[in-house]
């Protein structure tokens, strides 16, 4: 790379890039491009489901279809990005302008898709919260029109934090700010699930006492399980998430910086390939409606 020994890179996606390994980088390019291939279909074949069968019936299904559309964006552009970083570490050819920019441009790809995907997640975890807490104002229409307006209001949220990340946070306090930010949403996310599964315990606690709670008790289990598919999401993403969030806030060098941390970025990455795999997997409703459409196309 052209002006390599002065070519200063500041980036949480990519800090230093002194010792360079090929092998690694193919390999990690290779998984990137075979999970994001997977990862888009998947997710398109999901809304086209939900499309086609009208699967949206409640406001968590407008959420939970945002996200999926999201993790379907995903891999046409964060992805692509990271490969194309990963590479042109060792092409000659690249000035370290052009990889400052690619650096940048992955960066925020990669900051949308992360925060994005989990600020839906916390949403998610606050419809469970209200569908638990006030079953009886959850199930009025308007509350979909709710979902809506949560759905796109995260979008727009995200896409302005990137620009203002892009163009006015100064570089010494990015760092700063993507910690706070995280730890306020992950906070949240847990705090969220706690208040859930806490009213789920005491709900069960008065069943024990009612013996006539028996169609009270069956939406209790349906409420139940919908709590436990999207904490399995939940789950999912920090596992994912966490690793990767602390190795940027240590930025280690040499191997764990050039060789560990692409493949847990990796693995972070891979959370638009999982998280379809589980609507499919917990969702029996969507598993009829694509068997059902596969059968009626052919």
């Amino acid at each position: 790379m052209d002006g390599e020994k002065d070519c200063k890179l500041s980036s949480f996606i990519l800090w230093e890039e002194s010792s360079r390994h090929y092998s690694n980088d193919v390999i990690i390019c290779t998984v990137n491009t075979i999970s994001a291939v997977f990862a888009f279909f998947c997710n398109l074949a999901i809304i086209v489901t939900i499309k086609k069968k009208n699967l949206i019936q409640t406001p968590r299904d407008i959420l939970i279809g945002s996200l999926t559309f999201l993790d379907c964006i995903v891999p046409l552009v964060a992805k692509p990005l990271f490969i194309a970083l990963r590479m042109s570490l060792h092409d000659d050819h690249v000035t370290c302008s052009r990889l400052q920019q690619l650096t940048k441009a992955t960066e925020l790809a990669v900051m949308f898709g992360c925060g994005c995907s989990l600020t839906h997640i916390v949403l998610i975890a606050g419809d469970r919260y209200l569908a638990l807490r006030k079953p009886i104002k959850y199930r009025r229409p308007r509350t979909k029109k709710v979902a809506i307006t949560f759905a796109c209001t995260c979008w727009a949220i995200w896409s302005l934090i990137v620009i203002i990340f892009d163009k006015i946070i100064p570089r010494r306090f990015e760092n700063f700010l993507r910690i706070f930010i995280a730890t306020v949403l992950l906070t949240s996310l847990v705090f969220l699930k706690v208040k859930a599964f806490l009213i789920v315990y005491r709900f069960n606690q008065t069943l024990v006492h009612d013996s006539n709670s028996l169609k009270v008790e069956g939406l209790t289990e349906r409420d139940r399980k919908v709590l436990i598919d999207t904490t399995f999401i939940s789950i999912t993403f920090m596992l994912l998430f966490i690793p990767t969030a602390a190795l940027i806030v240590i930025r280690p060098a040499g191997i764990y910086g050039n060789v560990v941390f692409p493949w847990s970025m990796t693995i972070t990455l891979l959370n638009s390939l999982i998280n379809p795999m589980i609507h499919v997997w917990r969702n029996r409703l969507l598993r009829r409606a694509m068997l059902d459409l596969l059968t009626t196309e052919h």
